[in-house]
């Protein structure tokens, strides 16, 4: 899945790469859309409707320097939801990019733990 930067994360970034210091993303957070499929936009500040927090996430960039990898997962010990959207967010719980327009059910408790592979180009 391909996620966009918002309005913040655009000025952050550019704001990285004049001065060399660069926002941590700390949290990639899962929403469900109220139910509704989300079109990420660059001016949101939050997620639709936020439901769970990513957990072993991990950042990287691998090959080409314009994109992030990021890796995260939903533990085994939530499930029956829909996810919808999925943000990323900064030490201060700033929304610094979004991603949307799928559907990813995770099942029921105890049958899996969803893994989630995305980018940010």
């Amino acid at each position: 899945m391909n996620m966009i930067l918002t309005n913040l994360g655009e000025e952050l970034a550019s704001n990285g790469f004049l001065t060399g210091v660069f926002t941590k993303i700390t949290k990639v957070m899962f929403g469900d859309g109220n139910g509704v499929m989300v079109t990420p936009d660059k001016a949101m500040i939050d997620l639709v409707n936020p439901i769970q927090l990513g957990i072993g996430t991990s950042i990287a960039r691998l090959g080409n320097p314009n994109r992030l990898y990021i890796y995260t997962q939903i533990p085994s010990t939530i499930g029956g939801i829909t996810i919808r959207e999925v943000g990323l967010f900064t030490d201060d719980n700033k929304l610094i990019a979004v991603g949307g327009n799928f559907e990813k059910v995770k099942p029921p408790v105890s049958e899996s733990t969803e893994k989630f592979d995305f980018f940010i180009t």
